[in-house]
């Protein structure tokens, strides 16, 4: 891991800008997250098993550094930002290439992002490991220190809390 360090952490910028694109409310706090995963996991780097895969590794790394981000501002991340699509609420695929359907599926998308960012951490980020980021059950409990039945059991109340916020904006099932 010595050698080349930095080279595989930006083989894999893409997918860790996205990671903490989701975790993060918005564009310049998913920079700073960026950033300091980037450092952390330089810093780092002779504790990753070269055996394993890097991208649980790294997953680890970017969601420790959120929590730990969350402990000393928890006040600004506690408020509730609106992203655009430019931030990535557009990550969902329009059915309907007309522009009626596409401004309908953008309100759609952005009162989903509004919602998802006003749920509590212990559900926004296992939620958005398994959907944004395609995490399973067993890695999203190793990732955040949580048993697999904890795991399920916060993302299936996360989405009975996304359904029932969503209803209250109007959006039926």
């Amino acid at each position: 891991m010595q050698a080349g360090t930095e080279q595989w952490i930006m083989d894999q910028k893409d997918w860790l800008y996205g990671l903490c694109l989701r975790l993060e409310r918005r564009r310049q706090d998913a920079d700073d997250l960026f950033q300091d995963t980037c450092l952390k996991a330089l810093e780092r780097a002779g504790t990753y098993d070269g055996g394993r895969a890097l991208r649980p590794w790294l997953a680890r790394v970017c969601v420790n550094t959120y929590r730990d981000g969350l402990r000393r501002l928890t006040l600004r991340l506690r408020h509730i930002q609106t992203r655009g699509d430019a931030e990535g609420t557009d990550t969902l695929p329009s059915a309907a290439p007309g522009p009626a359907e596409q401004a309908v599926d953008n309100a759609y998308k952005q009162a989903l992002a509004r919602c998802l960012d006003a749920l509590d951490d212990k559900y926004r980020v296992p939620l958005v490991l398994q959907y944004y980021e395609g995490v399973g059950y067993d890695e999203i409990s190793r990732l955040l220190g949580l048993n697999p039945g904890t795991v399920k059991s916060r993302l299936n109340e996360a989405k009975k809390r996304l359904r029932k916020q969503m209803e209250a904006m109007g959006y039926a099932r």
